[in-house]
């Protein structure tokens, strides 16, 4: 009986280090195909780029002015800032400069740039 114990210590850590690793596959997973088209990101060798294209498994990667490279999918490591979303209904956005800039309601000197 007391043979058992080190085997199941080692069964049981060998188990939690398993689950450790599936649960980070997955969320890498869902990252590189939650990619969108504008999102900033950094791939697994340290590149920042902003997204232009995604197709399936590629992406295309900005990473300075007319410059852009090709990786793949998994070579992204993570997501630094989504994509732009747009809003479920168009009429949300209003003509008011203020409902679209919070610095033009407070009257700010950038406001009175543009």
């Amino acid at each position: 009986m007391a043979a058992l114990f080190p085997l199941i210590i080692v069964l049981a850590l060998g188990g939690m280090m398993v689950m450790t690793q599936r649960r980070k596959a997955r969320a890498a997973q869902e990252i590189q195909h939650a990619l969108a088209v504008g999102a900033e990101i950094m791939t697994t060798s340290g590149i920042y780029g902003q997204v232009v294209a995604v197709e399936d498994g590629t992406v295309e990667l900005e990473i300075d002015d007319d410059v852009v490279i090709r990786i793949a999918r998994a070579a992204v490591g993570r997501v630094i800032t989504p994509g732009p979303e747009t809003p479920a209904d168009a009429s949300e956005l209003d003509e008011d400069p203020a409902a679209v800039d919070p610095a033009v309601a407070e009257g700010s000197p950038e406001s009175d740039k543009r």
